[in-house]
């Protein structure tokens, strides 16, 4: 196992007690979400575009199902919304892809939501199908022990309710950790990180455990942040995806400079006025 790989190891996390001259900036919520603004307000008809695509195509599953006689069986009804993850995969991925494209100052435009996601379709559809059972299991977990009035039920309504706050953690950095893997940003010179949906899950457990306070604070956003733009139901066709897809790269990345899996980015000091003036012209 290589030093990056064991980096991501829970045992491998540095302390946040540590503190020395060469220690890479911590993760902090208010960088990240100031970033976030920036980069949206800069990129805004890019997010527009592709947010707007990503809300098309995840309408048509519940479009067919609306279309559906009122006589069809009930598992046809089902079967379309079934078709709700395997629609929004590719799209889904090609915005996470657009994002860690604009953060890493990449070539970013419309056409890469459509390039990436189709280059990365496989591995995108086996993690959102990862991600759909694992959220149907948890919540028919929850719904089945709250029916029950056992002493044991309530132990595992307890169990299965900190599962699903770990797993909604875990959600905020699959995405990016399936991009970056990808596209090559934990790969060793001699040796190819591995790939593939359960590299990101695991990647992502090793992120929301590393710094847990700060995937509980970015949710104590996002969470309210998302049920406010479901109130004036436009904004979240607009901008949901795009402002998400940014965050948690952008959480990402933070952490893994944090961790020292990938460096730190180099902030260029500004250049003095004085070395833009032309010399004195001497007659």
């Amino acid at each position: 196992m290589s030093d990056r790989e064991r980096t991501m190891g829970v045992h491998e996390l540095p302390s946040q007690s540590d503190s020395t001259p060469n220690e890479p900036p911590k993760a902090r919520v208010g960088k990240t979400l100031l970033e976030t603004l920036r980069i949206l307000w800069d990129q805004l008809g890019l997010m527009l575009a592709v947010s707007l695509t990503w809300t098309f195509i995840l309408s048509l599953p519940f479009s067919v199902e609306r279309a559906l006689p009122r006589g069809a069986p009930q598992w046809i009804h089902l079967l379309a919304f079934c078709l709700v993850p395997v629609v929004s995969a590719l799209p889904t991925c090609g915005v996470f892809s657009l994002a860690h494209r604009v953060v890493a100052h990449e070539e970013a435009g419309y056409s890469h939501l459509w390039q990436d996601g189709v280059a990365m379709f496989g591995v995108a559809l086996r993690l959102i199908l990862l991600q759909a059972a694992v959220a149907a299991i948890l919540g028919v977990s929850i719904w089945f022990y709250l029916r029950s009035n056992l002493w044991v039920s309530k132990a595992a309504l307890t169990v299965s309710c900190y599962s699903a706050l770990v797993w909604v953690m875990m959600l905020v950095y699959q995405w990016p950790a399936l991009i970056a893997q990808e596209k090559g940003l934990f790969d060793e010179p001699d040796r190819a990180a591995k790939r593939g949906a359960l590299a990101a899950i695991r990647r992502s457990f090793y992120l929301a455990l590393g710094r847990p306070f700060f995937t509980l604070a970015l949710l104590a956003f996002l969470i309210p942040a998302t049920i406010a733009m479901a109130v004036t139901v436009v904004v979240p066709a607009l901008l949901w995806i795009g402002a998400v897809a940014l965050v948690s790269t952008l959480a990402t990345r933070a952490l893994l400079v944090e961790f020292r899996v990938i460096p730190a980015p180099v902030q260029a000091e500004p250049v003095a006025d004085e070395l833009f003036r032309l010399p004195e012209i001497r007659r």
